[in-house]
């Protein structure tokens, strides 16, 4: 995928929004698709967890985000957020519950998918000031 911030931003809006009327034109039914857990509980939340490091714990995956899940109770789907992360550290994460997205458009490598807990922490001690 070759994107630009802006595009990007058009389509965290649109996962924010959850409507029709966003500027992808992507309809609820897109939405919901994408959190499918698309590996299965076969596989688990902690996956990824001996590649990426604890940054990747309590995640599941659908087609085209990384889920983040909310506690520890695989049978309920609630999430936390939802985030991906590019080849060389272009990533973004969207908390649709607090209405707050962010990205970075870095070109680092290796990717530091083990930031987004922190990034998370930074974000979620923004909203309760």
């Amino acid at each position: 995928l070759i994107s630009t911030a802006n595009d990007f931003a058009k389509f965290m809006n649109f996962l924010l929004q959850k409507s029709s009327d966003n500027p992808l034109g992507l309809s609820q039914e897109s939405f919901d698709l994408m959190l499918n857990d698309q590996l299965g509980k076969r596989l688990g939340p902690d996956l990824m967890l001996d590649s990426l490091g604890e940054g990747a714990s309590n995640q599941v995956f659908s087609l085209g985000l990384g889920i983040a899940l909310e506690g520890d109770n695989e049978e309920a789907f609630d999430y936390d957020y939802l985030h991906w992360s590019g080849a060389h550290n272009t990533l973004f994460w969207i908390d649709p519950d607090n209405d707050v997205s962010g990205i970075f458009m870095t070109q680092m490598f290796p990717p530091m998918f083990w930031l987004l807990p922190e990034l998370e922490q930074v974000a979620d001690n923004f909203l309760a000031e």
